[in-house]
Formats: C-alpha cells, structure tokens, sequence
C-alpha cells in the first residue's frame, strides 16, 4: 500500500481469479465462491465496478462466485465513497465480505452502515475462545452477527475441538489448516473433487 502497487496485485488476482472459474466451469469441475482481497486503495479507483463487471462478463461466470472481502481499515481515509462502492458492488451480485472482525479495528457502527453479506471473525477470536466463560467474545459475535442476519465464516480453525465447537454455536463456514493449508491451483482443483 504504501507505493501504491497494491491496486496492481489487486486488479491482477480479480483478473486471474475470474479465469480460473471459468477454467474449472469449463472443465465441469463444482463451482465453489473465491474470496478476493480489496485494498482501500483499490477502492479509491475510478471505475473498479465497471473493471471488475468486466472481468466477470468476458469469462462468462456469475459475480456470486466472487466474494469481495474489505477489512475495516479501508473504511479510515473515505467511508461515505468506500460504503457507496460496495452497495452498488452488492446490487450488481457481488457477495461483500468484511474481514478480520475482532481485531481491534472493529466498530458495530460500521456493520449498520455497509452493505456486507458474511463477517469473517478473525482467527485470535478462535484461538482465545474459552467455552462456557461470562465473558466469551466467540458466543457474543456469533449472536450479533445472527441479528444482523448475516452469514459467518471462522478463521483459524486448527483442532477437531474447534470445529465442533463453531458448527455447535451455529458458524456457517469455516476455514482454516484443520482442513487444508493453502494450495498451488492444481492440488485446489483436485481437493474440490475430493471433497465435493
């Protein structure tokens, strides 16, 4: 972010991540959702809907198969803009991701003033996760998020223990090395028809 590259890395990944669905489309493979990252300076580009709209149209796939995720922090420089980008993103059929929740930049304001679809809940909230305390913050987000009617995706989740735990409390995903590190393409490829 701070030379400015990070738009390019961005506007590259959506690009390449576009292609690799209409790869696997092609070859019959499951469809599963990708998440891409967007930086704030990604969103203070002119046009990046029409970019990205784009993208998708000439590969031919549905824009629900790609998952924007934005932490909080782009929020900082212009949240009025940043807010408008994702409501037209999410009108346009974009599923919105907000990452990291939990991490200390974390403001409830800000989850009644986005369009978001699914709350990532940062891994720390799993690693210091103690079952049946007073002050348990993994129970605490997991029934905000159920009033706010959104979607939840744990991170981190690295025992049997902690996965039963998330299913236990109502998580809709998770992810983390108890299922999979992450992979080289072809290795995906072949998990998602393992594991489908």
């Amino acid at each position: 972010e701070h030379n400015g590259f990070v738009v390019e890395v961005d506007n590259y990944v959506f690009d390449r991540t576009c292609k690799n669905i209409k790869k696997w489309k092609d070859k019959g493979l499951n469809i599963v959702p990708v998440s891409v990252n967007a930086s704030k300076l990604t969103f203070s580009q002119d046009g990046l809907l029409a970019r990205m709209q784009k993208s998708v149209m000439d590969n031919g796939i549905s824009p629900k198969n790609i998952h924007i995720e934005i932490t909080e922090t782009a929020f900082s420089d212009n949240p009025e803009r940043i807010g408008r980008t994702i409501k037209k993103m999410h009108d346009c059929g974009f599923v919105i991701e907000l990452d990291d929740f939990g991490t200390g930049y974390s403001s409830l304001t800000t989850l009644n003033s986005i369009d978001i679809d699914v709350l990532k809940l940062d891994m720390s909230i799993i690693k210091n996760d103690i079952p049946g305390s007073d002050r348990n913050v993994l129970d605490f987000c997991m029934q905000l998020v159920k009033m706010l009617k959104l979607k939840t995706v744990a991170e981190g989740a690295e025992t049997k223990e902690q996965v039963e735990r998330l299913g236990d409390i109502g998580c809709d995903y998770i992810q983390g090395y108890y299922f999979s590190k992450p992979l080289p393409i072809a290795d995906f490829e072949k998990y998602v028809i393992l594991t489908r």
